[in-house]
């Protein structure tokens, strides 16, 4: 029998990806397989749904080369690219054509794929009470519970015809190995009629048998494994190459632009024979740019049983004196990870008491400040890339040294060497505490109730801190097409409370009513009566340009505590679309001292990436 299942990538594609297909391309940042999509658009394949929990800019290629008909995913955005435009195209203009959606939040994108995995009718899910994501997506189903009389949601199983990945190394039977963000890829694969596994490399059975922990995916789920070095580009690999940031930015103006978006396939993909000549196409020296240290795991010793005269030697306590010296590795070291005083990433906690203003602090300072100073006592936060990253370190390293910040991307306890651009960056996973899968953070972490603190963004918000992240205008032809939930609905129904970080405080942020219901507040839930209700409080800061707005009780409204220094009440009030209410006394936000501007701008955000 033939076991070898190493095939070229075009032949791959061409043996299991077919047009009307359903594909899953799957990797949270980390691992994305374009390759293998720019392979789907040199083929010309076309009538595809495609399956990914943030589609990326793949999915923007893919759809303007005409291959995909049908998106199912749980975010229309990408990380530091913003917008995908050919996306918002076809959904705000339907230009050139419509584009049919099926829109989840990233928990249920993961019980979906989860539910395909274990062949399972359905999963049900603790989000969604009072959302609107039901009311547009008739595959999210209420359930009566069998078991407390209640109602829960449901979500379908997805079982794509094939899902793509992209991994470290295999070897050539398909073992698959993958190190870093690990996301929803092991699920995605299992849940498939057929896979294909590209890889950076192959390597020898021995190498795979000594680390059988980081065989995420076996053999026997895998149909073809493909070697295409620097295939996840410009998306990155751990260990082998960075995240192309650069061309990530570089997107925008392209996709923006429908001729030159299609100029750039012609180019990149159309026009080149392969992954190797999109390679060269885009300049070799720009891979070289990308390329990254060495930073080696620490080695396990996973043993074997010992047998014969090994055993005898065992008894005679030889062999343990032996395997004990040959076991010892470099000596022990501690490496700028914080801890006793004088040692590198220690921090003098001193509290702002007594500690002089700094006389140059900016807006975004100020609310960088006021939002760490809330952290105060908080155990784990849940927190995206941008502003509340900064308020979390800045919080550890003055007034909370025991907080642990937890990424969307499934690390926790990151310390990054250097700023990231994106909450599955691969400085957040070198030397973090913790990596956990999709179904681990949003199942356990999360829904388990491990979550104090969650932090959200929004584009509007109500008076109840109800969130929209979905659309400004209708659903079905939006005006703005926002980014949707990813696992804000998620956060919102299981995180003990949520901080809101807004840089626009208007009646267009703060209407009476929001447009659409991303992320319902505890009254919004309460009043649909359906579903599984929200385990935490809700919204209970907001943190705006002009104030802090907070509420105590959990189904009452939002009420402004703050100004911050040269706001008024009344100026608050005129930017908030509904009759605010205000605390019995409203104070005046302090303002940053001089060592947290110093840490700010010397140690946090050093080039200026956040604090603009």
């Amino acid at each position: 029998m033939n076991t070898d299942k190493v095939v070229d990538l075009a032949e791959a594609i061409a043996a299991h990806v077919h047009s009307g297909d359903t594909v899953a391309l799957e990797g949270f940042s980390h691992l994305i397989p374009f390759a293998a999509g720019h392979e789907i658009i040199r083929q010309g394949i076309t009538d595809l749904t495609f399956c990914r929990m943030t589609p990326d800019l793949i999915c923007d290629m893919m759809l303007a080369a005409g291959c995909v008909s049908k998106l199912v995913c749980s975010f229309f955005a990408s990380g530091s690219a913003g917008s995908l435009y050919e996306v918002r195209r076809r959904l705000e203009h339907h230009d050139p054509e419509p584009l049919e959606v099926e829109e989840y939040s990233h928990h249920a994108m993961v019980l979906r794929y989860h539910a395909g995995a274990a062949r399972l009718p359905f999963m049900p899910i603790r989000s969604f009470a009072g959302s609107d994501i039901p009311s547009i997506n008739p595959n999210i189903k209420l359930v009566a519970d069998p078991y407390t009389g209640g109602t829960t949601y449901v979500v379908p199983p997805l079982n794509p015809d094939v899902t793509i990945i992209h991994a470290q190394r295999a070897d050539t039977r398909g073992n698959a190995q993958i190190w870093g963000i690990t996301g929803v890829q092991q699920e995605a694969v299992y849940a498939a009629e057929r896979a294909i596994v590209v890889v950076e490399e192959i390597v020898a059975p021995e190498v795979i048998r000594a680390d059988p922990n980081r065989t995420l995916i076996p053999a026997h789920a895998v149909d073809a494994v493909c070697v295409v070095p620097q295939g996840a580009h410009p998306s990155y690999v751990q260990g082998s190459y960075d995240r192309d940031c650069a061309f990530y930015r570089e997107w925008t103006p392209i996709s923006k632009d429908p001729q030159r978006l299609q100029e750039w396939l012609d180019d990149h993909v159309r026009n080149t024979a392969d992954h190797a000549e999109y390679l060269d196409v885009l300049g070799r020296d720009r891979m070289a740019g990308l390329a990254v240290g060495s930073r080696p795991s620490g080695s396990v010793d996973y043993g074997r049983r010992l047998l014969g005269t090994e055993l005898a030697a065992a008894e005679a306590g030889e062999h343990a004196a032996a395997r004990t010296s040959d076991a010892a590795g470099p000596a022990d070291r501690t490496e700028g990870t914080g801890g006793a005083a004088g040692t590198p990433g220690h921090h003098d906690h001193r509290r702002r008491a007594g500690m002089s203003t700094a006389p140059d602090y900016t807006q975004t300072e100020l609310i960088v400040c006021a939002a760490a100073q809330m952290l105060a006592g908080k155990r784990t936060v849940f927190a995206g890339i941008g502003l509340p990253t900064l308020a979390v370190d800045l919080a550890h390293r003055t007034i909370n040294p025991d907080i642990e910040l937890i990424y969307e991307s499934g690390v926790s306890g990151a310390h990054p060497e250097a700023m990231a651009e994106g909450i599955a960056d691969s400085v957040v996973v070198s030397g973090a505490e913790a990596v956990v899968n999709m179904q681990a953070l949003f199942g356990y972490v999360l829904q388990g109730g491990n979550v104090d603190v969650g932090f959200l963004g929004a584009a509007q918000i109500d008076r109840h801190g109800s969130l929209n992240t979905t659309v400004i205008g209708d659903w079905d032809r939006p005006k703005v097409r926002l980014p949707g939930s990813g696992g804000a609905t998620d956060i919102m129904a299981n995180a003990g409370e949520i901080f809101v970080i807004v840089r626009r405080h208007d009646l267009s942020a703060f209407p009476e009513a929001v447009d659409f219901v991303t992320s319902p507040s505890p009254v919004r839930a309460r009043e649909a009566a359906v579903g599984i209700q929200p385990a935490g409080h809700g919204v209970s800061v907001v943190i705006t340009p002009l104030g802090v707005l907070q509420r105590t009780d959990k189904y009452g409204e939002l009420e402004l505590t703050h100004v911050h220094p040269g706001v008024t009440v009344e100026q608050v009030r005129e930017n908030t679309g509904w009759d605010l209410a205000v605390g019995p006394t409203v104070e005046t936000t302090a303002e940053p001292t001089v060592e947290e501007v110093r840490l700010l701008r010397d140690e946090i955000d050093t080039v200026r990436l956040y604090l603009r």
